[in-house]
């Protein structure tokens, strides 16, 4: 009875030291572990970066804006053209055009709408370009990021000009779209660029209806490009 005894508590001994020693990974499983510690480790940073998402889209914008209006190796039909890029690449008008219109909006069927989209988005592009090279470089401090609720965010700019007067305020309006910061708008000193054109393309849309409009964004966009060089 002894001996048995002592045969079933080796046993469990040994069952128990190869259970224990199974609780270790093997080392072809050691590199696996250590790939996907480092993967969740890499998407925690890439999640903590996304806070300063608004910050670093506004600097990317205003930096881009700065290296093409100063870059004089460049004609100035490149320049206005990586102008229009930092602009396009960093800005979402896709909602622009209700706000704009206001009840025309609802009047446009859904090929109006369609054709309107990319005529709008040019000239808003070429009138944002416009304003925002005045307010780009050295005199540039970012000031604040606040929060305007869920997926909404304004960065606080104050821009001092060169020749000594008074600081410009300049805000940028971001929205968040799939994880992505985008600006939706911008106003100098408290005035919405984009509002500015509000009162007079609901004026050309009540007075030559749809192509009324369409011709006058086409002329506003060939203005403003130009004086976008």
């Amino acid at each position: 009875m002894h001996r048995f005894g002592t045969r079933i508590i080796a046993t469990r001994t040994a069952n128990a030291d190869t259970s224990c020693l199974s609780c270790f990974p093997s080392p072809r499983v050691v590199p696996l572990l250590l790939v996907c510690a480092l993967t969740l480790y890499g998407l925690q940073a890439s999640a903590a970066a996304q806070a300063l998402g608004p910050i670093t889209m506004v600097r990317e914008t205003v930096g881009q804006m700065f290296q093409a209006v100063t870059n004089r190796s460049i004609s100035s039909e490149e320049r206005q053209s990586r102008m229009l890029d930092a602009i396009s690449n960093h800005f979402d008008f896709s909602d622009t055009p209700r706000s704009l219109l206001g009840y025309h909006w609802r009047e446009l069927n859904s090929d109006e709408r369609q054709q309107l989209m990319p005529a709008l988005n040019a000239f808003l592009t070429s009138a944002y370009a416009r304003v925002i090279k005045h307010y780009v470089g050295e005199g540039l401090q970012i000031l604040d990021e606040t929060s305007d609720g869920h997926g909404y965010s304004t960065v606080r700019t104050s821009f001092q000009p060169g020749d000594g007067d008074a600081p410009v305020r300049v805000d940028y309006h971001l929205r968040q779209e799939s994880g992505d910061w985008k600006i939706y708008d911008v106003a100098v000193d408290n005035v919405s660029i984009s509002a500015k054109y509000r009162t007079e393309l609901e004026r050309a849309m009540s007075a030559g209806g749809f192509d009324g409009l369409i011709r006058d964004i086409q002329s506003r966009t060939t203005m403003t490009t130009s004086l976008a060089r």
